[in-house]
């Protein structure tokens, strides 16, 4: 009788562990989507508060244009980002990350919601893996870079093994 309890409490606690885990990552992964979505702003915005955007990069309507879904990037675009991902960091200017990690797949003008507000950045993305065109930010492997407006990156972030660099505060300028 001893012994049962006692493994009934042992499988109880696990269980209870168990549960506790998936609650924490999915909270995580939700404050993750969170930030992203209140980070990335309105897309259809940035003419009118003074985003411009950078006529040399594709823009995600020209990306969406060439890409079948599923979409899966090249081994190499994947491995040219890890073997040049300790060559950028906070502050470094886009054709920095351009010269380290290649072209984006598509810049994207970041502006608040509200009308008449400045711009607040900018994004470029890299897929390596988008299973479908919707955003599904669990089954979409990508790296994500975010610039201030005057174009230094204040955080690289992406789901691909690779640290995340700096992050969504807005640092005293």
């Amino acid at each position: 009788m001893y012994l049962r309890r006692r493994v009934l409490g042992v499988q109880r606690r696990k269980f209870i562990g168990s549960i506790c885990i998936a609650l924490l990552g999915a909270t995580v992964i939700l404050l993750l989507l969170r930030f992203t979505v209140a980070y990335r702003g309105n897309r259809n915005a940035s003419a009118a508060n003074n985003c411009p955007h950078d006529n040399g990069l594709p823009t995600y309507e020209q990306w969406r244009q060439r890409v079948v879904f599923p979409y899966t990037a090249s081994e190499e675009k994947l491995r040219r980002m890890k073997d040049n991902y300790d060559h950028v960091g906070i502050g470094s200017s886009k054709n920095e990350i351009i010269e380290a990690f290649g072209l984006p797949d598509f810049e994207e003008e970041l502006s608040p919601k509200e009308p008449n507000r400045p711009c607040t950045g900018y994004e470029f993305r890299y897929y390596f893996e988008k299973p479908e065109e919707t955003t599904n930010e669990l089954n979409d492997k990508a790296i994500a870079v975010f610039f201030t407006p005057s174009g230094e990156a204040e955080w690289i972030v992406g789901n691909v093994g690779l640290a995340v660099k700096g992050g969504p505060a807005r640092r005293p300028e």
